[in-house]
Formats: structure tokens, sequence, C-alpha cells
């Protein structure tokens, strides 16, 4: 559900619901001919306990609307403006002769009352859970509905879709379909789509392997996946959720699960293929988005329906680059899905506050509830607003960064830099972050990525490799292996992985041999393919197969450890990969309660504080235990709260202090020899202190 700016609908037409009650409104979409322009529905209310399996639920995108694309629907017999999408997805759905019984957002929420809108985002997962079906509404191409259009297409992706591919295939083969030039084959696509879901791989395909049908299928599957729906943050959960979804385009349709086995079929060949063959080049970047986009949401909804931990931090990452009209639903389209709130309280939607105010709160929230500072790694904010004087540290969530960093900081569980002992965490006014850590050492060498080169990766870091001069590794090792597996983090890409934690391992020393294929690409196999009768014919072998499996496994590692980063080296000789706004000078720091190294840069001023509030996000490890202590001294309920609110205001204090010595955070790092800890002792004695210092944050 995005916020409303546009729509307008007349104060007449809704009654305040109980704002204590779970009770909703539900849309009853009145019968009419596909001829007929005018659509008309009533709303009514409805508990919803007593709504459950009793309606539908609509999942769509409001898209950017102008004046002249507003269109009128009839609800309670009062003329409502709503969306282009909207319209034709309640004309398209409608019936001719029954009632359809729906949940529309933009109608069934009263979009100008903030509280009714907050009350019924808490409830938005169970609307949609509760429903007997998930209509998943792509759009229709932009293009209008002709009479051809009014002929409903079901694809199921199994065998049923036997007949509807058997035609279309043999329309092409006879030459009795005509295709313009640049068109767009929306049926072919749907017919690839459950060719896939049933098993047969992308490389055995006959329509994309075919030089004259190819290209439109391609097309038509792109033009299905550059609908606004893929990228709109809400439409995560109310698929997630969902007990059944059913996709729709047009007039056609297809399961969602036909288009999860798609997209695992899909991901389960193409490690086995040659890259850059020309037959995958053909259709690989289509169906590799089709991949990714399915997968972001079908991993979590697997997981889901298997009831695995799911935690707030990797949901906000993992969908930070997904749109919403109102730039608090980036936090709070995700609250649903999480079953994991650590060591503080649920965070609940609410409207009345600005969404500088929901990210500063959702900031200290996963601070104090994850009890560590994992939600610093990672792009926080964007040059711009950081230069306006956002906290550094601060996550802006409404900032896309410019590459997805989601996998890359999820494969974080596989770091330990610093041990799990907190020192304490304190936000002094809304401006300064007060923790503990040690630096290691000092950026001495930053090499960015070479223009003259391109995209091209392998170029690039064999580019980075000829910096090194030394066949040894100051911190143990080689060069060479510290190199390659600084490039991928440490850590393999896993194909095969069906949920979020399994999609990458630790790297391996036999891994080295999947570095070694990866630069040793053989760009000749690409041209070992043959047209006959107009289609490409693989000739590569089983065996080129499983190397190119290894070596495409290698390269998504790098991808995801490497793109959008730059090269380091430190005064001390350590590799590593960091944030490109990294330079000379800057610090590295291992900080209490970061998987990973820090890059921190000195300002060039002090901060003061003028009796500013200080809350203590998290308290020392031996104050907290000691706060959890059971009080057996304790027989009186008054004690006992008394205690209780001594405990909580213990939380805060007062600070006047200057603070000579403050940092920006550049970002997260990695740095070899590092990730699984590091001694930091005076001397050898392990009962001396560590080099540890207060470190504030702005």
């Amino acid at each position: 559900m995005d916020s409303v700016t546009q729509l307008e609908v007349q104060p007449q037409l809704y009654k305040n619901l109980a704002p204590k009650k779970r009770v909703i409104r539900l849309l009853r979409l009145l019968p009419g001919r596909p001829e007929e322009r005018e659509i008309h529905c009533d709303l009514y209310e409805r508990s919803l306990l007593d709504a459950h399996g009793r309606y539908k639920a609509l999942s769509y995108a409001w898209g950017r609307e102008y004046p002249d694309s507003k269109h009128l629907v009839y609800c309670n017999g009062i003329n409502v403006q709503v969306s282009l999408n909207l319209y034709s997805a309640l004309h398209s759905l409608r019936d001719a002769t029954a009632i359809l019984t729906i949940w529309v957002d933009a109608l069934c929420i009263d979009q100008l009352n903030k509280r009714e809108r907050t009350h019924q985002v808490k409830m938005m997962r169970d609307i949609y859970a509760n429903s007997t079906e998930v209509i998943i509404w792509l759009g229709t191409g932009g293009l209008e509905t002709t009479k051809t259009d009014w002929v409903d297409i079901r694809f199921f992706g199994d065998q049923r879709d036997g007949s509807k591919i058997d035609s279309h295939l043999g329309k092409l083969w006879r030459g009795e379909l005509e295709l313009p030039d640049d068109s767009q084959d929306i049926f072919g696509a749907f017919c690839v789509i459950s060719m896939l879901a049933q098993g047969l791989p992308a490389s055995s395909i006959w329509y994309l392997k075919n030089l004259s049908y190819a290209a439109p299928i391609i097309r038509g599957l792109m033009a299905l996946l550059l609908e606004p729906w893929w990228n709109r943050i809400w439409v995560v959960q109310e698929t997630v959720v969902s007990t059944h979804a059913l996709v729709h385009y047009k007039n056609i349709s297809m399961p969602w699960h036909a288009f999860s086995r798609a997209s695992l079929c899909y991901v389960s060949g193409k490690f086995t293929e040659q890259l850059g063959s020309a037959p995958s080049q053909t259709y690989r970047p289509a169906l590799a988005r089709f991949h990714r986009l399915v997968d972001d949401i079908d991993m979590p909804r697997r997981a889901w329906n298997h009831f695995e931990p799911s935690p707030l931090l990797p949901l906000l990452r993992k969908f930070r680059t997904r749109y919403a009209s109102d730039q608090r639903d980036k936090v709070f389209a995700l609250i649903g899905l999480v079953n994991i709130w650590g060591h503080d309280q649920p965070l609940t939607p609410d409207y009345e506050q600005r969404p500088s105010k929901v990210y500063w709160e959702t900031t200290k929230h996963l601070i104090r509830s994850c009890g560590t500072l994992s939600v610093l790694a990672g792009t926080t904010a964007s040059a711009v607003n950081i230069k306006a004087g956002f906290p550094t540290w601060l996550t802006d969530w409404s900032y896309r960064p410019a590459s997805d960093e989601a996998d890359r900081l999820n494969s974080h569980r596989f770091y330990r830099a610093a041990g799990e002992e907190m020192d304490g965490v304190s936000v002094h006014g809304r401006a300064i972050l007060e923790t503990k850590g040690y630096c290691i050492d000092t950026i001495d060498t930053v090499q960015g990525f070479s223009e003259s080169l391109g995209k091209d990766l392998e170029a690039q870091f064999l580019n980075w490799e000829s910096f090194f001069s030394q066949p040894s590794y100051t911190h143990d090792g080689t060069m060479r292996d510290a190199f390659w597996r600084t490039m991928c983090g440490d850590v393999i890409y896993v194909p095969e992985a069906r949920t979020e934690r399994e999609r990458f391992r630790r790297a391996k020393a036999s891994d080295v041999r999947a570095f070694e294929h990866w630069r040793r690409v053989d760009k000749s196999a690409n041209r070992r393919t043959s047209i006959i009768g107009g289609t490409w014919q693989d000739l590569v072998s089983p065996e080129e197969r499983a190397a190119h499996k290894i070596r495409n496994d290698f390269k998504l590692a790098v991808e995801c450890a490497s793109k959008g980063r730059h090269f380091f080296i430190t005064t001390r000789g350590r590799l590593g990969t960091g944030p490109p706004t990294l330079k000379q000078g800057d610090s590295v720091y291992v900080m209490h309660g970061s998987r990973v190294p820090l890059i921190l840069r000195k300002t060039r001023t002090s901060r003061q504080c003028r009796d500013k509030v200080v809350e203590r996000l998290v308290l020392p490890t031996g104050e907290a235990e000691a706060k959890h202590e059971p009080r057996v001294h304790v027989s009186r309920h008054k004690d006992a709260t008394v205690a209780a609110d001594d405990r909580e205001a213990s939380r805060f204090l007062r600070c006047s202090e200057i603070h000579d010595e403050c940092y920006r955070l550049v970002g997260d790092a990695y740095v070899h020899g590092v990730m699984d800890g590091i001694k930091i002792w005076d001397d050898a004695e392990p009962t001396r202190l560590r080099k540890t210092e207060t470190v504030y944050l702005v």
C-alpha cells in the first residue's frame, strides 16, 4: 500500500472505523461487460475475523499519476477518482455476471485520515494473509485494451499449458504468426515461463535459441519485468504472506508458484552455461532479471512459510532499493514480516511522525534490539545529506545506494572482527553516537576502478593485482591467497541455495581453483556454437559445463563482495576493500559490537554537548547482566515498581562535555586477516587491557 497524494475522496464516502477494533472495509465490485467503461462498486465494513476467507486482495502499483490520467469509479453512488492502473485492474478483473468481493487499499482505507492509515497498516499482514487469493496486477503495458484482451487466458505452469504452447509454437514454425519489427510477444513470454516452470532448462527451449523468434519473446518478457509493480516495497509483504497468489498481465494470468519454479529452474541451469556465449547472451539478461525479481520476493516467502527467523535489519537492506510514495513506508511496509524483535519492543507504524523521525527511531531500535552495531555497515545516507549535516551513522532508508549491497551485508554473519562483548553504546542528543573500539591500521593506498577498463571485472582485478611486489602476505599466507580471498570477501556463492542464509558459504583453500578458472576465461568457447536451421546449437562438453559452474560461482561472489567497492592497502600491508569514498589517511577501526571493521575519518572540529540528554542504547556487558539479575529482597509490588523505574531512569544521563576527537563513518570494510578477530594487547600477556578507546561518531 502506497501513500496517497493525488486521490480525491469525498468526505461522505467514509465513516470513522472503530479505532480499537480489527475492522476493515471490503469492496463489492459489481458486474459489468468488458465494453462498459463505467465501474460501480460498494464499500461495507466487516471485522477481520468475520471476513476471513471471504474476499480477495489486490496487489498493484499506484504509479505516477497526472491530472489528465484520473479515472472515475462509482463507489456507494459517489464519484471517486482513482489512478489509471487501479481503474485498469478493476475493469479487467470485473466479472460479467457475478460480484467480486475484494480489498483494495486506495478505496478501503480513508487515505486522508492518518490515524486510520496507521491502524489499518498495523493489520496489513493479516488482511493479505486472510484473503482467499492475492491478485498481483502487473498492468497493461501502458496500452489500451482491445477486444482480443477481453478473452481471459490462464496459464498454469504445468502440463495443462501444453496445448497453448504447441499452438503458439506451431504458428511460429509455419509462419502463420506475423511479428512486426520491435514487437513484444507477451504470449510467447508466458510460454517460456511455463516451460521453465515445468523443468526445461533455458538452453533447451527452442523459442530462445531460434534467431527469428527469440527477440520478440525476450522483449515481451522485459515488458512484464519493467512494470512498476516489481519495484514497489509494499508488494513484498502482500505476496510473501499470501496463501495463493495469481499474477495478471492484461488478460493473461499465471500462479505465482509457477513464476517461482521457473526462476529456480533457470538459476539451476545458468551456472553451467559459458559466460558470454552467443545463445545465452541473447536471453540471459532478461532471464537473469526475471530470476532476481522473482527470487527477491520468493526467498522470504519460502522462509515465511517455513516459520524461519525474520529480523528487521536484513529485510530493510534487501528491499532498500524499492520505491515508496511515502518514504516512511520504506520501514512500515516491512514491519509485518518481522518475527524476531531481539531485546526491544516491536516497532509500530505511526504516520504522525516525520520520515526523519521514523529513520531515527529505526536506527536506535536496531542498535538496542540487536545489541550490536550491525546497522552501521553499508551505505547510510547520500553524500548530499551528509554534507548538509545528516549524521554519518544514521541510516536514511529512503536513499537508494548506487549498487545493491544486501547480499554483501548479509554475508557479514561469517565474520567476527570484534568479540561478542559490548562496552556500551549511547547517543548524545540527535547527533553523536558514543561507542568503543580500537584503531588497527590506516589506509595508505587506494585503487578504484579504471575508467579505461570499463566494467570488465577480470581486467579491473588484474590491474589491482599488479600493485603487489612481494610474494608473501605480511599477516600470514601468500599474497596470491590474500588477494583472491579479499576479492570475494572470503565467501563463495551457492547457486542452489533455497534460503538467504544458505546463499553464501565461507571460502576454503580448495576454492583457489575457482579463482584460477575465473582468471583463465576461455573466450574462444563463446564461439563454439553453430546455427543449424536458424537455431543455435550448443557444442560445449559436460566437462566444460562443470568448469563454467565453478567459475560462475566465484564470479558471483566477487561481484557481491567487490562491485562498487575500492581496493586498498594499509600502512601495515593489509589488503582490503571498502566504500568508494575512502581516502588515504582514513583509520581502520574494530568496533565493539561490529562483525566487520569500519573506516572512520577524523573531523576537523570538536563537538560540544550543552546539557544534552544521553540515551544509553546498549549497556556495558557487566552492567547489563546485573540489570537482569533477580532481586530476591523485593517483596512488595511497590518496591518492584520503584526498582523498575530506577533501572529505566538509569538509561538516560546528561552531558555537557566538549568532545575533541570525533569521527565520521565512511563505511564498512573487508580487511584480510582481521575478519576472524585480531589480538590487540599492550604486550604478550593476556592479562593486559585492550587498547580500547571511546569513539564519538557524528
